[in-house]
């Protein structure tokens, strides 16, 4: 989308006190970063938060480079949401999350 890298980091829920029910995936909390290395390191304190709580934790789009970095940081919000939205259906159809249980923030969520 509009040049934008299509990688998505996720990262489980890793806390056995917080479980959902045989069957089932977690909800997702989806991180849209800005293609800073300022971005990602609020991510990475996110991800351990929420996968703490027992939540899958995904970061978006993981800009590679500074290449990468540039095109999201020049990218349009159409375009942004149009990769997010692709890479949380991904995760919810290989069964990583539910896909009824979604929420996405961040710094690139415009």
């Amino acid at each position: 989308y509009g040049g934008l890298p299509g990688r998505v980091v996720f990262y489980p829920p890793r806390n056995d006190r917080f479980q959902v029910a045989l069957g089932e995936a977690p909800p997702l909390i989806l991180w849209t970063g800005d293609g800073t290395a300022k971005g990602e390191e609020v991510a990475r304190h996110e991800a351990w938060y929420w996968t703490s709580r027992g939540f899958g934790f995904a970061l978006m789009p993981a800009a590679v480079g500074a290449k990468e970095r540039a095109a999201v940081a020049s990218s349009s919000a159409a375009d942004m949401a149009k990769l997010v939205i692709a890479g949380a259906k991904h995760l919810a159809e290989k069964g990583l999350v539910d896909g009824e249980k979604m929420l996405v923030f961040g710094v690139g969520s415009r």
